[in-house]
């Protein structure tokens, strides 16, 4: 390289100052918005506490400030954390990996550490507790971050609570210490190994108790190099039972060494425990840690050096880490480590590298325990990071915050249109106009839906067309479709099912189900039929009475968003048109009953069903199954046309549709106090119904002028989504 490592890294780091600014400007803004929304929120308790109208009161109670709040309150929280990343004065590198694929073994390459500083183990997963590495001029300084009551409850044990599904976490140490654990009921072997690491924390959490402090945030203490084993790893006997327990009540070990290369300026090493290995913050561990401390994470593989290929885990730690880590092809290596002792695995590492399905910036081979080839593999990170095309920070910017920032910003803005309405509820004084309104509204709605209801009537002995053209659809697909077995079929049954009379018996239950469930599309004549009238009356319902001021759809859709807007308290004018907009013409309530007996034929055991011959040949039992398939279909035809001793079915439709719509009407009309109620619906949306009546309103102008001042602060967040 033309540059010195150290330089490319400061360049790196660089870069990222204007983003650290620009989030510090983006929380000022939401510190603003929030400012402005607490004095929105104070003065609409105010008016609660003043407002004698039950309207403007109803209006204010929707209004729900504190729920934006509390998200401004999350983001800034997340910003923090983003701006931290981006204040960080080093380049970080994690690395991850299953047990025993090499991890440690590259770190120690990376930084001239040992088995002492980073503790690695042959046949056992021993490390147990993340670890970042520091270059740091110097001699080796180690502290480990100890977690507090507070975050040892909430990071791990409420963890495993949530995971296990249990409810009533403990709310301290004690009551986690002296309470027996709840019973695992669950079989799964996942919840069964993730109940026995709880153990471990439970049964002995007095071997570890005394380093978790009362304090609110974990505290770092300083160790020697000889002590890290004992707070870092874990050791279990053949019995695999805990032998060591300090790293219970780590949450981190900081480690600041002096790489073996000097040219490596400002960079960390982040260490993360083997997944499915240790406990079950592990995976949680990983992701929060790529999401808030890495730039680049490597990958590291060793291929075994007589089975080799990708395996299940490795996708789910590639898709795990995908989800946390944005732009993860931008920012992940493949490390397949080459190892030539103990077998030599070049083979596999050339044979996964051919074969890699996972979206990296590229997959390297490299000997982890060579210094030499894990500088070489730094280089490539750092020649990859410092190109000019990738704009890997901003791009990260954008996906954490661009879309929860729209989301207050549209929660705000709707919040402010919720509260406008209060405010628009309060300032009308026209109640005598809204009297003299109402009284055209009555008219009009009257007249068209006594009209309407006339045209219905007049059709209502009518066979439907919609129902008739579904049933002659149906009747004709019975034909061509018949459901009949083929002889191979009938033969086959014969010769496995017991002889003759099971498989006619067998063949008669196909061919009824298959004429039954035909039928059942029925209910699509039926359906076509019911939507006509209801868009008719719904038609009538917008057009004559003001009433398309509520809504822009159609049809029955129009009558339930016009129920949707009539308060509960307005029972029986709201069950009316919900039950006309809810209700259905099924074929199983209508017609099943009538098609049911003509299939009886068809039905094994029933009186009218022919026996078949004792000694029946397949053509025999197939030319009696053609010939009651084609009675059966003759007969639910008659019976939905009807001849001349029977009524038919296609008329009861129409009479079906004319009776909910004529109950529709009565409802709307003429049931008891619906008058009355009409007129309190169209008082409370009259700004809809009558909107160039009431286009002038009287506002509360400090009201007012608090909403324009969080709108102009929430400006000021649309400018930084914009920007």
């Amino acid at each position: 390289m033309n540059t010195s490592r150290s330089a490319i890294i400061d360049q790196i780091i660089e870069k990222r100052k204007p983003l650290a600014k620009k989030i510090q400007q983006v929380e000022a803004n939401l510190e603003f918005l929030a400012d402005k929304l607490g004095r929105l929120e104070a003065y609409r308790q105010t008016v609660l506490g003043q407002a004698k109208s039950q309207v403007v009161r109803q209006r204010l109670e929707m209004v729900n400030i504190s729920r934006c709040k509390d998200s401004i309150s999350n983001e800034l929280k997340t910003l923090r954390k983003l701006r931290n990343r981006f204040d960080r004065p080093t380049l970080n590198v994690g690395v991850i990996g299953r047990m025993g694929q090499g991890k440690s073994t590259l770190l120690q390459s990376f930084s001239g550490l040992t088995d002492v500083e980073i503790p690695a183990r042959v046949g056992r997963a021993c490390t147990a507790v993340r670890s970042v590495l520091y270059n740091h001029e110097g001699a080796t300084q180690v502290s480990v971050v100890l977690h507090s009551e507070e975050s040892f409850l909430r990071d791990v044990i409420h963890e495993y609570w949530q995971e296990l599904g249990w409810n009533e976490a403990p709310v301290n140490l004690n009551a986690f210490a002296y309470n027996r654990l709840p019973d695992l009921v669950d079989d799964d072997a996942l919840k069964i190994e993730v109940y026995k690491h709880l153990k471990d924390y439970h049964e002995h959490v007095d071997k570890y108790r005394s380093l978790l402090q009362a304090d609110i945030q974990p505290r770092e203490k300083e160790i020697s190099k000889q002590e890290i084993e004992e707070y870092v790893t874990q050791q279990r006997d053949s019995q695999n039972q805990l032998t060591t327990f300090k790293h219970l009540a780590v949450k981190e070990a900081k480690i600041n060494c002096c790489f073996s290369n000097e040219d490596v300026g400002k960079i960390a090493l982040v260490d993360v425990p083997g997944l499915g290995d240790t406990k079950l913050g592990d995976e949680a561990l990983m992701l929060r840690t790529l999401r808030q401390e890495v730039d680049v994470v490597l990958f590291v593989r060793r291929p075994d050096p007589i089975r080799y290929q990708w395996e299940k885990e490795d996708a789910v730690l590639y898709r795990n880490a995908a989800r946390e880590l944005n732009q993860i092809a931008q920012r992940a290596f493949m490390v397949l480590n080459h190892q030539s002792s103990a077998g030599d695995n070049l083979s596999g590492c050339k044979e996964l590298q051919k074969t890699i399905s996972f979206d990296v910036v590229e997959c390297l081979i490299v000997d982890c325990s060579n210094h030499e080839a894990s500088n070489q593999l730094l280089d490539a990170v750092l020649t990859h990071l410092t190109n000019p095309d990738l704009r890997l920070d901003e791009e990260y910017f954008q996906f954490v915050c661009k879309s929860s920032l729209q989301q207050i910003q549209e929660d705000v803005v709707a919040e402010l249109e919720k509260a406008r309405q209060g405010y628009e509820s309060s300032s009308f004084a026209e109640e005598e106009r809204v009297d003299d309104l109402f009284e055209e509204f009555w008219e009009a709605l009257a007249g068209s839906l006594k009209a309407k209801l006339g045209e219905i009537r007049s059709r209502r002995n009518d066979p439907d067309p919609a129902f008739k053209k579904q049933m002659e659809e149906t009747l004709q697909h019975c034909r061509e479709d018949t459901g009949v077995p083929p002889l191979s079929t009938i033969q086959g049954w014969i010769d496995s099912k017991g002889g003759p009379q099971t498989a006619y018996e067998l063949c008669l239950n196909e061919v009824r189900l298959m004429l039954s469930q035909k039928f059942i599309s029925l209910d699509q004549g039926l359906k076509q039929s019911l939507d006509q009238a209801k868009g008719e009356m719904a038609t009538a319902l917008a057009n004559a009475s003001g009433l398309s001021g509520l809504s822009q759809a159609k049809g029955a859709e129009f009558l339930n968003e016009v129920a949707q807007q009539i308060p509960n308290d307005l029972h029986i004018l709201k069950e009316v048109f919900q039950t006309f907009a809810g209700f259905d013409l099924l074929y199983r309530g209508m017609i099943q009953h009538r098609i049911r007996p003509q299939l009886d034929p068809l039905t094994p055991g029933a009186l009218n069903c022919p026996q078949i011959s004792k000694s029946p040949t397949a053509q025999d039992i197939l030319e009696t199954l053609e010939e009651l398939q084609k009675e059966a279909v003759y007969n639910c035809e008659q019976a939905l046309k009807g001849s001349h001793e029977t009524k038919g079915l296609l008329e009861e439709p129409s009479q079906a549709v004319f009776a909910i719509a004529e109950e529709f009407v009565d409802g709307v009309l003429w049931a008891k106090d619906v008058r009355a109620q009409w007129k309190k619906f169209l008082r409370r949306v009259r700004t809809k119904v009558w909107s160039s009546e009431f286009e002038v309103f009287d506002a509360w102008k400090d009201w007012q002028r608090l909403i324009e001042r969080v709108e102009d602060a929430n400006k000021l967040l649309l400018n930084d989504l914009l920007n």
